[in-house]
């Protein structure tokens, strides 16, 4: 934490800090402005693609993970702006900006955990797996929260605006449960894509294999981005030092949710304009999702398609009925 050094000398040491604070404070507002700018670029195709559908728990997902990240980028963005912090302001910052970061995450990480399931036709040993792997992760970040939180004790620096403190050296380790479970995440979709893209005659005029290429096609674009980040963020907690802690957090907290949203918009745009008949292909008459595998004994002839009330019933992602 610090405050503006006004008209008072400052030792160099100090007056570095207070200069990547300034920077900090311009990332920070960038990452709100950033974010702002994707959010009204892709309002059209949120209000035709999402606004427009039925309620389902993927909708509800998609708005919670869309408009989230403002509280968290902008809680953020209060107590960087504060001129003259106190020990109980950036206590509350660090627990209410890590309660943030957490949920955020966990809200990315469950929309993608519904693109798995819905690939992986709701088979219980995935789901069961999955969410084994969720609670885990959350529960080792909310762990290495508390543990952090419980012995912190930053003091004022007698004589300045300044506050010590220190990172614990396992801090660090907060972001490489998320990461992990996203790996894994990533690994499922791309061994699903690969498998349906080797092994099923036609397959470039299938439906359910053109979707699936948009999961794993938007599946490495998210997670390399996102891996890259959490990396960013697992160096700078761990070798950087203290002010500049809080560096690449403000754009974790809009990057994630923007691809994420970006991923379920793609989905039901590819969806709906193969409904619309852009494609030419017959569809069931009630708009269900076609299923993402071909039944195993089946002909696996372009016209042969499968297809699955189940998978939409239970994940529902695109359809707008």
């Amino acid at each position: 934490m610090a405050a503006a050094p006004g008209d008072t000398f400052l030792p160099k040491a100090l007056l570095t800090t207070y200069m990547h604070f300034i920077d900090i404070r311009y990332i920070t507002v960038s990452a709100i402005a950033f974010y702002t700018w994707e959010c009204l670029v892709t309002l059209p195709d949120e209000i035709e693609l999402v606004w427009k559908s039925r309620w389902t728990h993927v909708k509800i997902l998609y708005l919670i993970t869309r408009y989230s990240a403002f509280l968290t980028a902008g809680q953020s963005a209060y107590y960087n702006m504060l001129d003259h912090p106190t020990v109980e302001s950036g206590f509350n910052q660090a627990c209410i900006g890590l309660s943030f970061g957490i949920f955020s995450l966990s809200a990315n990480s469950l929309v993608l955990q519904m693109r798995v399931y819905a690939i992986y036709e709701q088979q219980k040993t995935v789901i069961a797996a999955l969410s084994f792997l969720f609670v885990l992760m959350v529960g080792s970040m909310v762990g290495i929260t508390a543990k952090k939180l419980t012995n912190d004790h930053a003091g004022v620096i007698p004589g300045t605006p300044f506050c010590d403190g220190k990172i614990p050296g396992y801090f660090f380790a907060f972001w490489i449960p998320n990461m992990i479970f996203e790996f894994i995440l990533f690994a499922m979709v791309a061994y699903k894509s690969f498998q349906q893209n080797w092994s099923v005659p036609g397959r470039e005029l299938w439906r359910g294999a053109r979707l699936l290429n948009v999961m794993f096609r938007d599946s490495v674009f998210y997670f390399f981005l996102s891996f890259a980040m959490g990396l960013l963020n697992t160096l700078i907690w761990n070798l950087a030092p203290l002010d500049l802690f809080q560096l690449g957090t403000s754009f974790v907290s809009v990057i994630s949710p923007a691809i994420t949203t970006r991923m379920i918009l793609n989905l039901r745009d590819v969806y709906n304009k193969d409904v619309q008949g852009t494609s030419g292909w017959a569809m069931p008459s009630n708009g269900e999702t076609l299923e993402l595998h071909v039944r195993p004994g089946t002909n696996t002839s372009t016209d042969s398609t499968a297809y699955s009330s189940d998978v939409e019933r239970r994940y529902v992602p695109f359809s707008r009925n």
